[in-house]
């Protein structure tokens, strides 16, 4: 009696603690893209869109860029942001560091920190790029830190113009580091300015600036005139100040070289706008 006494407590123990544990919930499937929005590009930052193919609720709370080319694990530093099934994130900017030149590394990826209501984690994602734009962003950063290494161009000074008038953009083209040379072959309007032609406002103009490593600083002036007149595209613009020069390197590479304005020089731009538009 004392012996089936004894293994009750036993079985009861077992009865109690030996059900099994309900199987932990997976962790949630999200996706992630990559794309630039135009008020980022001057700025250098891409944002990150993540989306939550779960069917709960998640919480996106770290977002970092692993990539050889844009080395240091650059991150988003914004507030956590809570993802319903189904839906996307807003953008997720991340400041892209210098990049690292030479040969392409692989395919970027993006780290994702997540929580819910019952636990967290990092998930490693590929992420979508359609238009390739991080292998661009990387040849153009690379191309643009070639030129530099001979001389740097930069948008010092808007001056001149009015009512119908033209004004001048003047580009500081840095002393020469000794080494080297590039062409600036010309220049191309953007959503607000065109380069003037001598005859009116066109897409394209042609410069053939040789610039050579030996040479002392100096400054290329650029006409302009508004592209066209449009109180809401000055309202709303992203890309107006940012002005595209064609170059070549000595050894035969072409590229993009986007000069971008400080904020003074652009409420310049802005202001030649509105006065030669009288808006």
């Amino acid at each position: 009696m004392r012996w089936t006494l004894a293994v009750i407590p036993a079985l009861v123990l077992c009865l109690t603690g030996c059900a099994p544990t309900a199987p932990a919930e997976p962790a949630p499937a999200l996706s992630a893209d990559l794309y630039q929005p135009r008020s980022d590009i001057a700025k250098g930052r891409i944002a990150v869109s993540v989306t939550n193919g779960s069917e709960r609720t998640v919480t996106i709370t770290g977002v970092r860029l692993v990539s050889g080319d844009h080395p240091g694990d650059p991150a988003w530093d914004g507030r956590p942001v809570d993802l319903e099934p189904g839906k996307g994130s807003p953008d997720l900017r991340i400041a892209l560091p210098d990049a690292v030149c030479g040969e392409q590394a692989a395919s970027a990826v993006v780290e994702v920190d997540w929580r819910d209501a019952a636990s967290s984690g990092t998930q490693t994602i590929t992420p979508g790029d359609r238009f390739s734009f991080l292998p661009a962003a990387h040849a153009t950063a690379c191309f643009t830190a070639a030129v530099d290494e001979v001389a740097t161009i930069e948008s010092a000074d808007f001056e001149g113009g009015g009512p119908g008038t033209s004004a001048d953009l003047v580009v500081a083209i840095g002393a020469g580091s000794g080494d080297g040379s590039f062409t600036i072959d010309s220049v191309e309007g953007t959503t607000l300015l065109a380069p003037w032609d001598g005859t009116g406002g066109a897409p394209t103009v042609m410069i053939s600036r040789v610039v050579r490593g030996t040479d002392a600083a100096s400054e290329l002036r650029v006409p302009f005139v508004s592209n066209r007149c449009d109180a809401h595209a000055l309202a709303e613009d992203k890309v107006g100040t940012l002005i595209p020069f064609a170059v070549t390197t000595a050894d035969g590479q072409t590229g993009t070289v986007r000069l971008a304005a400080s904020d003074d020089l652009r409420r310049k731009m802005y202001d030649f706008y509105a006065a030669f538009c009288g808006l």
